[in-house]
Formats: structure tokens, C-alpha cells, sequence
């Protein structure tokens, strides 16, 4: 997994240490990606999100990834406008844990070398940001794996 960029939110980094993956040929792994648009205040603005995985090369994963965040429905246009490209992985899961209730602050992502290790680690990212009042509310998103990974 390739860190692109993180934010703070609520206190929390939203990033997770770079991971370095096996050097295979392009023929065997597939690529993945995950844009995110959000303001440091989740619970105001919003969150937009794509993603992206089984890609054929990193390129199109990530113009995937940033046009799903782009026209995302549920967040206003100034929150679709801040999506940036924030990781790029292969052959890993990548999972997007959120407080469902509009209006607030909780949010967590991970990617990470199986999809259980992912929802456990985006789960504690959201569990950070929504509060000791919203974290019981944190339920997984969404759960991709790209590539062999499962």
C-alpha cells in the first residue's frame, strides 16, 4: 500500500503506515485505489469517497477512484470538489468504515493484506473519530479485496 496522503480528523491521523508489498510482475497483481474529499469537519461538510480494485494498472485505478469521489451523491459539490487521491494498493482489502447518521463525525479507513484485518483497523478509525457517544454507531461501508487478497 502506497500512503498517499492523510488528514487529521478529530485528532486522529487517517493514515496508516506505509506498507511495502512484493515486487511481482504487473500480470500477476492488480491495482486499487481510494480517493476521499472531506474538510476537517466530517459532521458539517460531509465525506465523499471512491474507490477502486482489479484494476489492470495504477493508472486507471485512480482515475476510478477519483471520479466515483467526484460524483458522489450523499456529500455537497465543496466536498466532492476537496477529493484527492489518498492510497494506492495491490493485492490487499481495503475497507471504509462509517457512523451512518448524517451529521456526524465518524469515519475510518484502512487497506491492509486480508479483508479482516481491514474492517478491524478502519473500524478503530472510525471508533476515534465518532465520539465515546457514536462509536457503538461505527458499521462497515464498505469491503473490497483487489487481487489475491481476501
Amino acid at each position: 500500500m502506497r500512503i498517499l496522503m492523510g488528514w487529521n480528523v478529530g485528532g486522529f491521523r487517517m493514515a496508516a503506515p506505509v506498507m511495502l508489498g512484493l515486487m511481482l510482475p504487473s500480470e500477476v497483481r492488480s491495482d486499487g485505489a481510494l480517493a476521499i474529499g472531506m474538510s476537517g469537519d466530517i459532521a458539517k461538510d460531509g465525506l465523499a469517497f471512491g474507490r477502486s480494485w482489479n484494476y489492470p494498472d495504477r493508472a486507471d485505478a485512480e482515475k476510478r477512484a477519483l471520479e466515483q469521489c467526484r460524483s458522489f451523491e450523499d456529500a455537497p459539490q465543496r466536498t466532492r470538489d476537496m477529493c484527492r487521491l489518498l492510497a494506492t494498493f495491490k493485492d490487499e482489502c481495503i475497507a471504509i468504515v462509517i457512523d451512518p447518521k448524517a451529521g456526524t463525525p465518524g469515519f475510518g479507513w484502512a487497506v491492509a493484506g486480508n479483508s479482516k484485518t481491514a474492517q478491524e483497523r478502519a473500524m478503530a478509525a472510525c471508533k476515534a473519530t465518532a465520539g465515546k457517544s457514536r462509536e457503538k454507531f461505527c458499521e462497515p461501508d464498505q469491503v473490497k479485496c483487489d487481487g489475491s487478497s481476501k
